[in-house]
């Protein structure tokens, strides 16, 4: 974090090797935050959340990120972000319910807005391994628009309850406005 905070918009920050036990947030626009030379894990266990978005132009890179039974989710993108990207993540172990609303899904990936005028937009979410999450791999909670979610594997979703009956998704949308998913392949199943 102290990393983003002193380079601030248009930062290119490459995870070293090791596991880093941290949460971030990039609220710069332009960041490009990396795993891909140093093999770095980030470890959120502990924490509510890996990685929190809310900016533009934002890539996330060949980074693992691994989450607890206190982590809801590996990286959150949160209105107005706009082009944001998720590409070649490994995430997994999130099981905390959401601590924001009453929904009891955990997710590797959760984007959201608040309406249809304050929304992120120009997501992909790309060649992403997603696993032992509680709940939801990728999730578009409410009000997002322009999305691509391609190419990741997802698999070990577990059940949790709601509304009484067992549920776990690979990809989910709500109040989403031009959404493609394509390639992906859930449990052995290319969707």
């Amino acid at each position: 974090q102290g990393a983003l905070d002193f380079y601030g918009e248009g930062a290119y920050i490459e995870i070293p090797e090791g596991i880093w036990n941290e949460s971030l947030t990039i609220t710069n626009n332009g960041v490009i935050l990396s795993g891909t030379f140093g093999g770095g894990i980030l470890n959120a266990s502990g924490f509510q959340s890996g990685i929190i978005v809310t900016a533009d132009d934002v890539e996330i890179i060949d980074l693992e990120i691994i989450g607890d039974t206190s982590t809801s989710a590996g990286v959150i993108i949160t209105a107005p972000s706009t082009n944001v990207k998720v590409n070649g993540c490994t995430i997994h172990g999130m099981s905390l319910s959401n601590p924001g609303n009453d929904s009891p899904l955990s997710y590797g990936i959760l984007a959201y807005g608040s309406d249809a005028n304050f929304v992120p937009s120009e997501l992909v979410f790309a060649n992403n391994e997603i696993y032992d999450i509680a709940g939801a791999g990728i999730s578009l909670g409410a009000w997002t628009e322009n999305s691509m979610i391609i190419e990741n594997t997802i698999y070990n979703i577990s059940e949790v309850e709601y509304l009484g009956s067992p549920l776990s998704v690979g990809v989910q949308a709500q109040f989403a406005d031009n959404v493609m998913v394509e390639g992906n392949n859930f449990d052995g199943l290319i969707i």
